[in-house]
């Protein structure tokens, strides 16, 4: 008799989970679909594996397994390439595997750069594709204590976080951002979403204004 009860209680709470996944997903799906109608962007709610591995240059993109983004919205703001997505990993096999969630913001730089990791102490669980690249101190002592800098060219990290940028990032300290190529990224724990965008959008276009001009006409 216990056992049916279990096997019951199980049940129904599996029921419940499903339904409560359906509806939060509907309901993402149609948040998604007006912002980006709102804002002339595109909207592509479905999983995709391939765009995923479009981005897996970023090493915040390329760990794990069962790698897929979805909830996907692009377009333009400030004159650049932008894109936003949720995007998931899995790690272990079985009943060890967890699955993990983030959000992505991106934007298209002018031209390429070296590769450069900035994110709070912790905010990240510790993953291959850390060889040869040092975590840097730099001339602030409450920066480098705020952040970890991850970068394989010295004089590229020292220019990009200059005084002014890391004043900027030290009101924001939860910031997570990756550069590499044209590619500049900024991640947030657990699913985007579409009340995040404008704050997300407007600390991409800090981050960029305070990157020397100098470093664009090399």
């Amino acid at each position: 008799m216990e056992s049916v009860v279990l096997y019951t209680f199980v049940g129904l709470a599996l029921i419940v989970a499903t339904c409560w996944h359906y509806i939060r997903q509907k309901k993402l799906r149609e948040a998604w679909s007006a912002w980006a109608n709102s804002n002339g962007w595109s909207y592509h709610p479905e999983k995709n594996k391939r765009r995923a591995k479009t981005y897996s240059f970023l090493n915040r993109l390329n760990q794990g397994h069962s790698r897929y983004l979805y909830h996907r919205i692009e377009g333009e703001h400030s004159g650049r390439k932008a894109e936003a997505f949720t995007f998931h990993y899995a790690v272990g096999h079985g009943k060890h595997r967890s699955d993990h969630f983030f959000g992505v913001v991106l934007i298209k730089l002018e031209q390429d750069f070296p590769e450069i990791r900035i994110h709070p102490e912790n905010f990240f669980h510790k993953v291959g594709g850390l060889v040869g690249i040092k975590d840097l101190d730099l001339d602030s002592i409450e920066f480098s204590k705020t952040f970890r800098i991850l970068s394989k060219d010295k004089k590229f990290a020292f220019d990009f976080c200059n005084t002014g940028m890391m004043e900027f990032l030290l009101q924001k300290k939860t910031t997570a951002l990756e550069l590499e190529r044209d590619t500049l990224a900024i991640f947030r724990k657990g699913h985007l979403e579409p009340n995040r965008m404008k704050s997300a959008l407007r600390l991409l276009d800090g981050i960029r204004n305070h990157m020397p001009q100098y470093l664009f006409q090399e």
